[in-house]
């Protein structure tokens, strides 16, 4: 996150997305709560040095290492937070203190914390745990939202490569060389990404969506979703078909990997310098889209995804379940996860950051790439990116 975001937010208040802590004297006790209850809703974002009026009062530098490993440990204690939720909490040296964000997703699966279940109403974390009507609600509401989760009862590991739980080791190694999924083995990874799935209002358990999409055996992937695929194509100069073509109906780590080497191939590179190092333009603003591209589709749909160049414009089209219809005030909007068990393994390769950084990063490296240019995010049941 960037400082003029932080302070929207801390000028914003608390509510159904947003909460302060001071953590003066330690991680305060109700931050479990807080992020049991975002979890279970929308999702939100935690500022710990900040009091309730969104007043900074930092954090002893001394105890940011030690505060930022105890929210770590506590996160993966089932004991403490069930299932586990994996999540990172950050530093940011604002200029009046420093201080530690947690961005929690809209989880897929429903969390308690020391068995109590929260659910987040306006700035509020209500504990809904004998209230069966309210807990049967949020269960189908999850199953409804994120189709990631659908269970496949006869879908097994070995349906699954191998060599892709080997490529992702690899990928997060080389961008968090102490991420506890490096040391785990494959089931390990499978169960604490929730990958595997008890759906406790069924009593089905088994591996999801998600484990096919990611780990899964192209036959395996044609199997389940026989009409998926993605499209990449030139239209610069054959505008009535193609001067350049890709199809991929694969695993979404290869489908990353041969979309950016594609946009590497016909996109010329740009170097500018940030932060005394330099960067390279065209990957800082097609990583985002590319993976907004695989994290935000909608899988069961049976269109396209599309990334064509032509040559005023590039138009990358995705099947999404819309929220709202119209276009993207890119200043002014809620961002929402659309597959956020996806979205974890994109965010530990490196791949994504929190959600919502692909809209505003392209809006902030665009016009260094290409002087002017403005792009356009449209919300429809075919979710529609134009880059000038």
């Amino acid at each position: 996150m960037i400082l003029e975001d932080i302070n929207k937010l801390l000028q914003k208040g608390e509510g159904i997305r947003v909460e302060y802590k001071t953590a003066e004297k330690g991680i305060p006790g109700d931050l479990w709560e807080t992020i049991v209850s975002f979890s279970n809703t929308d999702g939100g974002i935690i500022f710990l040095g900040v009091n309730d009026d969104g007043e900074i009062r930092g954090i002893n530098p001394e105890f940011i290492s030690k505060y930022q490993k105890e929210i770590v440990t506590n996160l993966k204690n089932d004991q403490n937070i069930n299932p586990p939720l994996f999540l990172m909490p950050s530093e940011f040296k604002h200029p009046e203190g420093i201080i530690i964000y947690i961005q929690v997703p809209a989880s897929s699966q429903v969390h308690d914390h020391a068995g109590k279940i929260y659910y987040r109403e306006a700035d509020a974390d209500l504990d809904i745990t004998k209230n069966q009507k309210q807990i049967s609600s949020l269960y189908l509401r999850k199953q409804n939202i994120f189709t990631e989760t659908l269970i496949y009862k006869h879908l097994t590991i070995d349906d699954l490569n191998d060599n892709l739980f080997d490529k992702a080791r690899s990928i997060i190694r080389g961008y968090q060389p102490h991420h506890p999924w490096i040391m785990a083995n494959n089931e390990q990874i499978l169960h604490e990404s929730s990958l595997y799935r008890n759906d406790y209002m069924t009593g089905e358990k088994g591996l999801t969506l998600a484990a096919a999409l990611i780990f899964g055996k192209d036959t395996t992937i044609h199997n389940i979703l026989p009409a998926y695929k993605v499209e990449a194509m030139v239209r610069r100069v054959n505008l009535d078909r193609y001067d350049d073509r890709i199809t991929l109906r694969t695993n979404l780590i290869d489908t990353y990997l041969h979309l950016i080497d594609f946009v590497k191939k016909h996109l010329n590179e740009h170097f500018f310098t940030e932060d005394g190092q330099r960067k390279d333009l065209r990957e800082l603003i097609f990583r985002e889209i590319i993976g907004n591209l695989i994290v935000h589709r909608e899988y069961t749909q049976v269109l396209s995804s599309n990334f064509i160049i032509y040559k005023d414009k590039i138009v990358v089209t995705n099947p999404n379940k819309a929220l709202f219809h119209g276009p993207i005030d890119s200043n002014n909007f809620n961002p929402f996860p659309k597959n956020p068990n996806i979205r974890k393994f994109f965010t530990a390769f490196g791949w994504t950051d929190e959600i919502g950084s692909g809209i505003r990063n392209t809006n902030k490296y665009l016009s260094y790439y290409i002087p002017g240019a403005k792009p356009i995010f449209y919300e429809d049941d075919l979710f529609k990116t134009e880059i000038p």
